[in-house]
Parts: C-alpha cells; sequence; structure tokens
C-alpha cells in the first residue's frame, strides 16, 4: 500500500497486487477505484476500504480485461456499493470477466462504455478518461486499456492500464 497525500483534498492509494493495478482517488466528496487487481488480492482493497469506512465508490474504471486488472471487480461490487462503473468497449472470454458481467447482471447495472473522452471530477479533482483510439492493436487486450488522467491543483498523472508503447505514441 503506498499512498500519496496531495494535501487535505485528495489522496491516490496505490495497493499492493501483485503485478496488477488497484489505484484509489479519494477526495473529500467521493470515491474512484482504478482496476481490481486480482481475485485472490481483493481482500488487500476490501480491508483497507472497511478500515477507512469507505461504504461507496463513485465510480469503478476497469482498463481492461486482464485477471489482473479486473480479477477482484466481482467481489467489490458485491461488498460495495458502486455508483457507476466505467470500461472499455470490447468483451473478454476469460473467467475473471465473466464473474464481473455476472455481478452486474445479478445487481441490475449497466456498466458506461467509454467510447469517447469522457470527463469527471470529484471536487477539485478533474478525470479525463479516454478510450483506445483505433479498433484494431498488435497488443489488443493492453492496447484497449482506458488511459486516465487526473488533475489536482498543480499535480497530474497518468493511469495508462497496460498500454503499451503503440498505444502511448
Amino acid at each position: 500500500l503506498d499512498e500519496a497525500v496531495l494535501n487535505p483534498g485528495i489522496s491516490v492509494v496505490f495497493f499492493d497486487v501483485g503485478k496488477g493495478d488497484a489505484i484509489l482517488i479519494r477526495t473529500q466528496e467521493g470515491c474512484m477505484l482504478i482496476d481490481t487487481g486480482y481475485d485472490e488480492t481483493r481482500e488487500v482493497i476490501l480491508n483497507y476500504l472497511a478500515e477507512q469506512k469507505i461504504e461507496k465508490l463513485d465510480y469503478l474504471a476497469l482498463t481492461h480485461f486482464d485477471k489482473d486488472h479486473v480479477g477482484g471487480a466481482d467481489h467489490i461490487l458485491k461488498e460495495v456499493e458502486v455508483g457507476k462503473v466505467l470500461q472499455p468497449d470490447y468483451e473478454s472470454d476469460s473467467d475473471q470477466y465473466q464473474e464481473y458481467c455476472q455481478v452486474m447482471k445479478d445487481k441490475k447495472m449497466e456498466p458506461v462504455y467509454v467510447t469517447e473522452t469522457t470527463e469527471l471530477s470529484l471536487n477539485n479533482a478533474e478525470i479525463l478518461i479516454y478510450p483506445p483510439q483505433k479498433n484494431e492493436y498488435k497488443e489488443e487486450d493492453n492496447d484497449f486499456s482506458l488511459v486516465i488522467s487526473l488533475r489536482y491543483g498543480k499535480r497530474r498523472f497518468l493511469f495508462t492500464g497496460d498500454c503499451e508503447r503503440e498505444r502511448l505514441n
């Protein structure tokens, strides 16, 4: 767990979930979780949320559907209230993706498919979510990742999922 407290208004928490991703952006107004790590590392996130008394995520953004990014999503959705789920506009045949889809269906939730640049805000944190720019990439799953930028005052973060060089150029 690595936490960057930018000032009293915002913190960015990077969870230790192995080589996967799970990042919590928290402001006084709300929370956004980017990715959910592996299925077996979900407790790292769930325990932190419980310790911090976070019962609701305004946004859950899944950058792409590799198991180290979507693995814990079904558990997060079962345990924590989630306002909106944002995801890229493609499907996967992985077990973790299917488990996530089943929980979404059970909860009668529809994801927001990010097909154009989407702007969100939490307090004074400006968040931009960028969809893939092409229909085909050499590294399809990785380069179909959503790219998320966060700006808070003079601080900026860029969360790239698993984008490869072709996508980031």
